[in-house]
């Protein structure tokens, strides 16, 4: 489902001791996604829902920090059986960076390493769902699944980022526009 190509990493010897692990700087090159589906779900749906909770296990995951996440000259092969696919699409897949996986907002001590692959499983196929040479039904589905993935991780932050999308681009730091007082009341005292 996901082969990672060349990987290049930047570490300080010292940080790979620490927990979590603090990494500077990861490449992925040429990073290929297959997407398939069977039974109704999408094989990268039903990977992570098969993964196991990292809280369940007895032995503590590996934690990482990654500054910058990078991945260049990536592809998404979809199979047929998608809803509007009759043969395998291939959609090449422009450099993405991620910055401070596993240290952005809601980030306890780090990303296991499971969701580090299912940020980069998540990044690629919504790349893939802004290409042109995808049907509209693909795009969808792709859209709708990818977004899943970050939802459960911090669904208030996904669900700002979604609604924002929809409002024509603003994100969830973009300053409220200031509301008109209900009707009736201006917050001022009336005259009877």
């Amino acid at each position: 489902m996901l082969e990672l190509g060349n990987v290049d990493m930047a570490v300080r010897y010292g940080q790979l001791r620490e927990d979590p692990i603090h990494v500077q700087s990861l490449t992925l090159n040429r990073p290929l996604l297959v997407i398939e589906q069977a039974g109704g779900a999408l094989n990268f749906k039903k990977a992570a829902e098969g993964m196991p909770a990292s809280e369940g296990s007895s032995k503590k995951p590996v934690r990482l920090i990654i500054d910058e996440l990078k991945m260049q000259e990536g592809q998404v092969v979809i199979h047929p059986g998608l809803p509007g696919v009759r043969q395998e699409i291939v959609v090449p897949v422009p450099s993405i960076a991620l910055k401070s996986v596993g240290g952005g907002r809601g980030a306890q001590n780090g990303a296991a390493i499971k969701d580090v692959a299912l940020e980069v499983i998540s990044a690629l196929a919504r790349a893939a769902a802004e290409s042109g040479s995808l049907p509209l039904e693909v795009k969808s589905v792709l859209q709708l699944n990818a977004g899943l993935q970050s939802l459960a991780k911090d669904p208030a932050g996904a669900l700002q980022g979604r609604i924002g999308e929809m409002l024509g681009g603003k994100t969830k730091d973009a300053p409220a526009a200031p509301q008109p007082p209900a009707a009736g009341r201006s917050g001022a005292p009336t005259k009877r």
